[in-house]
């Protein structure tokens, strides 16, 4: 990647740090799992028997950051599409994630989302080859909420060959997900070996780490899941107003997710994750679209590489209802502005209206809207080669370029090509039916439902992970 942003400089990453440090040794977390307790106080931890937080000291934090996995990659099921998160030219492209609405094409309103809905998300976005991590998109609506998170993992597993990125309510809901994903892969061993799927799993802001969700990342982390630890904090009512204030926030929540991860099991593959923005003041609305929520993703990013972990961001996001002018440049400011700090990841794609909705279309434009974004950060070189000074000396002046072999092979590689986006005259443009942009995009949204088929699941396998769900689904009605 040429094209590189740094948001803080040397010193304000300095600062960012050893305030977080401070955060972590000097106030702590609120813990509610007496198990997580017990197992961070094993490794160093300690309890204020006033408050009951739990203070992480410096020496513990710098060797959590120093033994977690530096290089890792997000296997695929279907061995095509494995993402590794080091050594990159450019972030990786991941779905927005449980949206609990979608609107339909041509629809004026927005309707519950169901597994239909989430399988139809899963095969677009195996489909499209930006995307490289898929987190289940939709909530299942149409099935009982207990059962949720198991039956939009098996589905997803179903709908794509990528790599899923999924999340668990508690220990009891991580251990069937490792199960089924071990099913789908062929066992335990070949899981830890090259996991398929990832946990995000969220402290609450302010700096609390939840019982379901502390036991899960220990559980996923013992498995060789490699976990993300996802700050959410809101400048402005979980943190302070000013954006350096909600950075450090993150910063400290999520390195204290790394010290769990890294107590649960020393080496475990674990992922720096920020989606932090500010709050309306006036509605008390989540900005996702706003420009500050990309100053943040940015500078997050910035500051998981200078610990040398791998980084998730939130970015290609808007506030917008339905597809327009608002969501295209929201996405683009959202999406470039993290892009060009260097994150591993970057999740939003797909998602409207506050990440509340999901929308096939959307994500075939997001789509376009991050190759434009990827031909950016490739920048361009200029060096004799590609000044290119004897095609100048042959044809100027007064010749045209565009009918010689060099500028047909040279443009193939220069000038990025989009699916969608209107170029041609108003004239041509009449003549080929008029489309919109969401026009063009819906028409590949049929075509890909109607002749994309993801790479199956051996039978004996797809049987197995069916057993397991249907035995997670009758243990949680006894």
């Amino acid at each position: 990647m040429k094209t590189r942003l740094n948001m803080l400089s040397d010193n304000e990453r300095s600062e960012v740090h050893e305030a977080s440090m401070r955060i972590l040794s000097e106030i702590g977390f609120k813990v509610t799992s007496e198990r997580s307790v017990d197992l961070l106080c094993r490794a160093g931890a300690n309890v204020d028997k006033d408050t009951g937080h739990v203070r992480f000291p410096r020496k513990m934090v710098e060797g959590a950051i120093g033994s977690a996995q530096k290089k890792v990659t997000l296997f695929s099921r279907d061995m095509k599409h494995d993402c590794r998160l080091y050594d990159r030219e450019a972030p990786a492209l991941a779905t927005d994630g449980a949206s609990f609405q979608i609107i339909d094409y041509g629809a004026d309103e927005f309707r519950r989302s169901t597994s239909k809905d989430l399988f139809r998300l899963a095969v677009m976005a195996d489909f499209l080859r930006e995307i490289e991590i898929f987190w289940p998109m939709v909530i299942a609506g149409d099935i009982p909420e207990s059962e949720h998170t198991m039956k939009e993992f098996a589905i997803s597993l179903l709908g794509t060959g990528k790599h899923i990125q999924h999340e668990a309510s508690g220990e009891r809901e991580a251990r069937a997900e490792i199960a089924i994903a071990s099913a789908a892969v062929g066992g335990g061993e070949e899981l830890r070996r090259k996991p398929i799927f990832s946990a995000v799993q969220c402290p609450v802001s302010p700096m609390t780490l939840e019982k379901g969700s502390v036991e899960a990342a220990i559980e996923f982390s013992r498995a060789g899941i490699p976990v993300v630890g996802m700050s959410m904090a809101l400048s402005g009512v979980t943190a302070p107003a000013t954006l350096a204030g909600a950075l450090t926030v993150s910063n400290a929540e999520t390195i204290g997710s790394l010290v769990v991860s890294q107590a649960a099991c020393e080496g475990a593959p674990f992922i720096y994750g920020v989606s932090s923005a500010p709050v309306d003041i006036g509605g008390g609305g989540f900005l996702n679209g706003a420009p500050e929520l990309a100053l943040i993703s940015a500078a997050a990013a910035q500051m998981a590489t200078s610990y040398g972990l791998p980084s998730l961001v939130a970015g290609m996001i808007t506030d917008a209802h339905y597809q327009s002018q608002q969501s295209g440049f929201e996405k683009m400011q959202t999406g470039l502005i993290p892009a060009l700090a260097g994150p591993s990841i970057i999740c939003g794609v797909g998602g409207i209206e506050e990440d509340n909705v999901a929308s096939l279309e959307q994500l075939v434009i997001d789509c376009d809207i991050w190759g434009s974004i990827m031909r950016i950060l490739r920048g361009f070189e200029a060096n004799a080669d590609t000044i290119s000074f004897d095609l100048i000396k042959r044809l100027s002046p007064g010749h045209n370029y565009h009918d010689d072999m060099e500028t047909a092979k040279r443009f193939r590689k220069e000038v990025w090509q989009p699916r969608l986006p209107i170029r041609q005259n108003v004239t041509a443009w009449n003549a080929g039916g008029s489309k919109t942009t969401e026009e063009s995009a819906h028409e590949i949204v049929v075509e890909t439902l109607s002749n994309h088929h993801p790479a199956p699941i051996e039978r004996d396998r797809e049987k197995e992970i069916m057993r397991l769900y249907k035995g997670f689904q009758k243990s949680t009605h006894q």
